[in-house]
């Protein structure tokens, strides 16, 4: 995001005609749970915002009443609209068809985002664990964000 606002300003101001921006998230190779073990004061020291997601996900669930069920419901809904819309061409502009290797280094087409699970549904994400709060948590694996990797690039001008 920072390229992003580096080009605008360097655009507005006159330092550059276009710009070509660009950034990846590569998530798939980070390690997200190995040995991690937050300290208690952690919390009282730094901004809300910056421990683990699924903790600040967990503790605005709890700040904003937002109920197990309510996530389910949202997420479900989420997955069948993202799906509705990739099948009817809404992102066709969005989204470039890329060469890559699946999983099992399989050269394939990739022609939509993967993440996208059409066959959610409420029944299903109810029957999954807490993710991030074992104890008393409502944020799962099926309402959290997936671990993914994605790139984009943009080019900006007067």
């Amino acid at each position: 995001m920072q390229a992003l606002h580096d080009a605008a300003r360097m655009i507005m101001t006159g330092d550059a005609q276009a710009c070509l921006v660009g950034g990846v998230e590569h998530m798939g190779h980070v390690p997200m749970s190995h040995g991690v073990d937050f300290h208690p004061g952690l919390s009282r020291n730094v901004a809300k915002a910056a421990g683990m997601m699924g903790l600040t996900a967990e503790m605005l669930a709890r700040m904003h009443g937002i109920s197990r069920e309510m996530q389910d419901a949202f997420a479900a809904r989420s997955h069948a609209r993202a799906w509705a819309a990739t099948q009817s061409g809404a992102f066709k502009n969005e989204i470039i068809p890329t060469g890559g290797h699946d999983a099992d280094g399989v050269l394939k087409q990739f022609n939509y985002d993967e993440v996208i699970r059409p066959e959610t549904t409420v029944e299903a994400l109810a029957t999954l664990r807490p993710a991030f709060d074992p104890v008393s948590g409502t944020v799962t694996a099926g309402t959290s964000s997936a671990l993914s990797d994605g790139a984009a690039a943009m080019l900006g001008d007067e």
